[in-house]
């Protein structure tokens, strides 16, 4: 499933699949939710 998406759209899996997200909730996921040097995940304060 992963291969067969364009590159910028392949980290959705990742995310999708190591957290446990739905569909939606890793669409609205924002840039700044995801550290790449922890590999973390984080909800901010809005």
């Amino acid at each position: 499933m992963r291969g067969a998406l364009p590159k910028h759209l392949r980290a959705t899996v990742d995310v999708a699949s190591g957290c446990g997200l739905r569909q939606g909730e890793v669409f609205g996921l924002s840039e700044d939710e995801l550290d790449y040097e922890d590999g973390r995940l984080a909800k901010t304060a809005q």
